[in-house]
């Protein structure tokens, strides 16, 4: 899948229109904004990543989330869901939680095999909308860059069968590709940063190979002691790990990818059914955006 250059022109003294063409058909293109484990591989340009607090995609819901910069800032967006006509129209409110910073109404409308993205964002007054036109421009083609390779990964995602079986988090981290794999091969770095805000962890057995265990217990805030047997399956030096957890049955595949300066870590967990997958959910998926913030606060300790 390829994709054309963006355009971004102004409209009227109020509005930006930003247009883009994407080599993958509009249903996908919809999904791909329509649920939060697709945003967490593309919303934001690069060096940009996400944690999500709240997603509810209907016409008078809303989506929160805390934006992290690549300096680690986090800024606190909210999104009110508008109008949705699937799988054309997606409108929606932009701000910050208090304020509506600007309204938005992208379109996607079929040409050929692809789609064409056409994105209005209407401004208060000529002040707000000339301030963001500098920023908008690059970044929303950084941001649909990274568009164009979620769209592949979704169609692999389709062609395994995992859709609604997985979750999924990202986090650019400022450090180099083989500091935030060595994070993960060392135990003792390991256990840091391993596991939800509050746990600790205790390593019994830790082979960092093909069909190596992986053996620990992770206590809780509470004191309370969680076995955890893993087996990794597959490593590739400063690109991937992919392991198996035991019970509750799960594969965890971390890929780590150069991006501006530093690394773009990208975690999936798949479960063997949807069923097992929204079991743990409501836990799991916090636990995971804790786990990637302990890893960031590790790293960013270092002199």
């Amino acid at each position: 899948m390829g994709s054309n250059k963006t355009l971004c022109e102004p409209l009227g003294d109020l509005d930006l229109r930003i247009t883009r063409r994407v080599e993958a058909p509009r249903e996908l293109v919809w999904k791909a904004h329509a649920t939060p484990e697709s945003l967490q591989l593309w919303w934001g340009p690069k060096g940009f990543s996400h944690v999500d607090q709240a997603f509810d995609f209907q016409a008078g819901g809303a989506w929160s989330f805390g934006f992290i910069a690549p300096d680690g800032t986090v800024f606190q967006e909210r999104i009110a869901f508008t109008e949705l006509k699937e799988p054309e129209l997606i409108a929606m409110d932009h701000g910050d939680g208090t304020t509506v910073l600007f309204r938005v109404r992208t379109r996607l409308e079929e040409a050929g095999a692809g789609t064409v993205i056409t994105t209005t964002m209407a401004f208060k007054d000529k002040a707000a909308r000339d301030a963001t036109l500098v920023h908008v421009e690059p970044g929303h083609a950084s941001s649909m860059e990274r568009l164009d390779v979620a769209l592949k990964e979704l169609v692999g995602r389709s062609a395994e069968g995992t859709e609604g079986r997985e979750l999924r988090g990202t986090r650019f981290l400022p450090v180099p590709r083989r500091r935030v794999f060595q994070a993960w091969r060392d135990p003792g770095q390991l256990r840091l940063w391993w596991g939800p805000k509050g746990f600790s962890n205790e390593f019994h057995e830790f082979e960092f190979r093909p069909g190596g265990v992986w053996r620990f217990g992770m206590i809780g805030p509470n004191g309370e002691l969680y076995p955890n047997h893993s087996v990794f399956h597959e490593i590739v030096a400063d690109e991937l790990v992919r392991l198996e957890h035991k019970a509750p049955h799960f594969f965890i595949t971390a890929r780590f990818s150069d991006e501006l300066d530093g690394c773009r870590l990208d975690w999936r967990m798949v479960f063997d059914s949807k069923a097992a997958c929204d079991q743990v959910r409501s836990f799991a998926k916090p636990g995971l955006f804790e786990n990637l913030d302990r890893l960031a606060a590790l790293l960013k300790a270092e002199p």
